[in-house]
């Protein structure tokens, strides 16, 4: 149960740094005229995923 948690752990790490890269390439592209649409989706699916392992965590 101990590895699971640590694993819960390592993903949401890893989603939260990518969603924080996400919204700086999104305010890169939005300060140089260009459409976000990439970066805007990266943001959204890592920090959903993100917030689905920090509910994950808190129930186990």
């Amino acid at each position: 149960m101990r590895t699971f948690q640590m694993i819960l752990l390592a993903i949401f790490v890893i989603g939260v740094l990518a969603t924080f890269i996400g919204l700086l390439s999104w305010l890169v592209l939005m300060l140089r005229h260009r459409p976000p649409d990439r970066a805007r989706r990266l943001t959204l699916m890592s920090g959903a995923v993100a917030l689905i392992v920090l509910i994950l965590n808190a129930f186990t």
